[in-house]
């Protein structure tokens, strides 16, 4: 007599269906990763540009850094920092 130890399989029980289709969240996740790199580069250009005052030009003062602003964008809000500051000139 031959015995094995083999346990039968069983064919593969139900998949966890996801709740949205997948190309859906391949657009989420599309969409999320331009946003982000929307973020970056709206980052990277106020790191680049000098804290001027807004009404006449002249470099501000005392300046405070880490002030978050949030904007709408095409693919959803974004939020950048910038650094504040006082215009001796316009006193504001």
């Amino acid at each position: 007599m031959k015995t094995t130890c083999l346990e039968s399989v069983s064919p593969v029980a139900s998949h966890s269906v996801p709740s949205e289709p997948l190309a859906v969240q391949a657009a989420h996740d599309v969409q999320e990763l331009l946003r982000q790199a929307v973020e970056r580069g709206a980052q990277a250009k106020a790191d680049a540009t000098p804290p001027t005052c807004p009404v006449c030009g002249h470099m501000l003062t005392r300046l405070s850094g880490g002030h978050a602003r949030t904007f709408e964008c095409r693919y959803s809000a974004i939020t950048v920092e910038r650094t504040r500051g006082y215009c001796k000139r316009c006193r504001k």
